[in-house]
């Protein structure tokens, strides 16, 4: 870790969800907070939108993806591809975020919702299996300008998978899966307290010296980071979450505060 890296001043960056605007020309303490830090804001503007009504009307929802394409054009002049996590990187959550916002309006319309019903259960399986392979290949070469179109690609993933019609979603329904599910966002803020010193150790010997290490600690990296992450989710991200639902219940008028038990 370089010296800013780790800084007072980085982490107060992090601990208020600002480090990814721009002020750091490196990841800081975990690296993979940046993205919560725009998450953070982008929930906020959401929120916006929602008192403001602006998803309800057509010319709200129309304003909205024309303000999605113009920042993902912005971003095209502006950055070489889509890898980037500090300068312009809440254009980037930005277009990521309200481009779900958008596809879950859209399918929420009679027209599109039974359209797309009755796609799916003619060919849902068909259409599963060709997305999967789809995205399989994008990720393989979503190199320099082609990244840029990640967010439509991935749009159309979920609008293929969200309804569990074909057999790859219902074979992905199965417990396990909605375990990984539950974890994910556990595992992504955890993991790379284990990848950094593997990192380290390439990076002062070199791959080729260490393939041997590396492949033994493999199995080893995933259980520490499953072990944590499980233990995160349970200890942590669940009673936070139980707990913000009740608080939040009790100021509703006329709602009861929801009895929230959270099993040891």
């Amino acid at each position: 870790f370089g010296a800013e890296r780790v800084s007072g001043e980085s982490f107060v960056s992090n601990l208020m969800l600002t480090q990814a605007f721009g002020q750091f020309e490196k990841l800081t303490w975990n690296e993979t907070s940046w993205s919560i830090s725009i998450e953070f804001y982008l929930y906020i503007a959401f929120a916006a939108l929602c008192l403001m009504g602006v998803l309800q009307s057509k010319i709200g929802r129309f304003c909205l993806a024309l303000s999605v394409a113009c920042v993902l054009l912005y971003l095209t002049t502006q950055k070489g591809d889509l890898d980037f996590y500090n300068q312009n990187a809440y254009g980037r959550g930005f277009v990521g975020f309200m481009m779900g916002v958008l596809l879950h309006s859209i399918i929420m319309t009679d027209w599109a919702s039974n359209t797309l019903a009755s796609v799916k259960r003619r060919a849902g399986t068909l259409l599963e299996g060709a997305a999967l392979v789809g995205v399989c290949y994008f990720i393989a070469i979503a190199q320099g300008a082609v990244s840029f179109a990640a967010p439509f690609v991935f749009a159309g993933f979920v609008l293929v998978f969200l309804d569990n019609q074909g057999a790859l979603s219902r074979f992905f329904s199965h417990k396990w899966f909605g375990l990984l599910g539950a974890l994910s966002y556990s595992i992504y803020m955890s993991h790379f307290l284990f990848c950094q010193p593997m990192r380290a150790v390439v990076v002062k010997y070199g791959i080729e010296d260490v393939q041997w290490l590396a492949t033994m600690a493999f199995p080893i990296f995933l259980a520490l980071t499953f072990a944590l992450s499980y233990c995160m989710y349970r200890l942590v991200e669940m009673p936070t979450r139980d707990a913000m639902r009740v608080w939040i219940d009790r100021r509703i008028p006329g709602k009861r505060a929801a009895a929230v038990k959270v099993k040891a």
